[in-house]
């Protein structure tokens, strides 16, 4: 913080880049590239590495899911909230591979 030049107001600016805000953004985005070598995928709302984290349509609008491993019984309760049993199966032996499916699951309901 560094106070302002003009004396008639009591008034200060503040210096930041905004390259230091971004980087906090990009959290999971840095790693994967320096591990890979390889450019992000672009994934839209949804996270790298949690799923369901998405944009869902609703019938009275849109609705954010953003899970992720939130302990024991988070897939169940997360099935609950919404309404949809039929996944609960899912929540033992998690891996990335139901990722694409619990997305696909969950925008279809």
């Amino acid at each position: 913080m560094h106070p302002s030049d003009t004396p008639c107001y009591q008034s200060q600016w503040l210096d930041l880049s905004v390259v230091d805000c971004l980087i906090g953004l990009l959290g999971n985005f840095i790693p994967s590239y320096f591990l890979s070598r390889r450019s992000p995928k672009r994934v839209g709302n949804r996270h790298t590495i949690a799923a369901p984290w998405n944009l869902y349509p609703t019938s009275d609008g849109y609705v954010v899911i953003c899970t992720g491993t939130g302990g024991i019984d988070w897939w169940k309760t997360i099935t609950k909230v919404i309404d949809f049993p039929e996944l609960e199966f899912q929540s033992t032996g998690l891996c990335r591979s139901l990722k694409p499916q619990r997305h696909a699951n969950i925008a279809l309901k």
